[in-house]
């Protein structure tokens, strides 16, 4: 309503001006808004406390929350920051412009195969990125991968995401009843596809897990090699190492705006989230691209 609307701008301001509605979700709203001191565009979600009415749910949010905040990866979602007030909570996060995977198949009808190939490579290093780091995201459907405005992947949504423990197994059943398919192993190719994505398909759908295809095991696919970006191609780093690359001519800008030095350098290393790290990222992201500064702020 138009109080809560009040609340989010004087909660944002003066760092964020708030832009049109782009998604509804279950605890609130998500609008494009602009970071003002670079100028660049981000996605706010808002997530609307009273509506988070059980422990459980406040549990879930709050894993999202420090779930995203560690991974720094080109084809994950960025949270650059989150601002807390007595009502809401507000994830400031990349924005990825040209929307949900589902509607751009939808709109093409169907992906000749090397596009699906990019756009497979992608998700397979997200993923891949994810089980590094400990993480299973549990809810991955072509409506939870974004696509920025060069067509890239985006994997969001951490909702339903849990953190692995060595050794143990989990127990939730979760994820979107609509993908929950009850004939598992059971389904059609269609007869334009080539035998190297038809073989890769197979070994992935394998009911078995013990016998299914890993993810090294699709890395090393013949199907999924060509045109493997440079960037992609190297096993991903964990969370601490990426904490120590600081890009220095972004740094150099930063300090320049009026951000003082040494608590920037301490604020990036301890992946401390505020005013000089959002701004050092959302700069760095915007500069570089695809690859970010996913290998230490080399571009690839």
């Amino acid at each position: 309503d138009g109080s809560r609307g009040i609340g989010a701008e004087s909660a944002l301001s003066p760092n964020y001006i708030l832009g049109k509605t782009i998604g509804i979700g279950s605890f609130g709203k998500v609008k494009v808004a602009e970071h003002v001191l670079t100028g660049h565009k981000v996605a706010i979600k808002n997530l609307d406390l009273t509506k988070i009415k059980t422990k459980a749910m406040e549990e879930k949010v709050r894993r999202e929350i420090n779930i995203s905040r560690l991974f720094m990866h080109p084809h994950i979602i960025r949270l650059y920051e989150v601002i807390e007030t007595t009502t809401d909570i507000f994830m400031v996060t990349e924005y990825a412009e040209s929307g949900e995977l589902f509607d751009y198949i939808v709109l093409k009808r169907r992906l000749h195969e090397d596009e699906a190939r990019k756009l497979f490579q992608q998700i397979i290093s997200g993923v891949e990125y994810c089980q590094k780091n400990m993480v299973v995201h549990r809810d991955l459907k072509p409506e939870n991968l974004l696509l920025d405005s060069n067509y890239n992947v985006k994997i969001a949504d951490f909702g339903l995401s849990n953190v692995m423990q060595k050794g143990h197994l989990l127990k939730t059943c979760c994820g979107s009843p609509n993908y929950a398919a009850p004939e598992a192993g059971v389904y059609t190719i269609p007869s334009h596809l080539s035998p190297g994505a038809t073989d890769l398909i197979a070994r992935i759908l394998i009911v078995d897990p013990t016998k299914r295809l890993t993810i090294p095991g699709i890395r090393q696919h013949p199907w999924f090699q060509p045109y493997l970006p440079r960037y992609l191609a190297v096993y991903p780093p964990d969370t601490t190492q990426q904490a120590q690359n600081i890009d220095d001519d972004i740094f150099q800008h930063v300090v320049r705006v009026g951000f003082e030095r040494n608590h920037l350098v301490e604020s990036l290393c301890n992946r401390v989230q505020n005013e000089g790290t959002v701004v050092y990222h959302l700069l760095l992201d915007n500069r570089l691209g695809v690859s970010s500064d996913y290998l230490g702020g080399a571009e690839f």
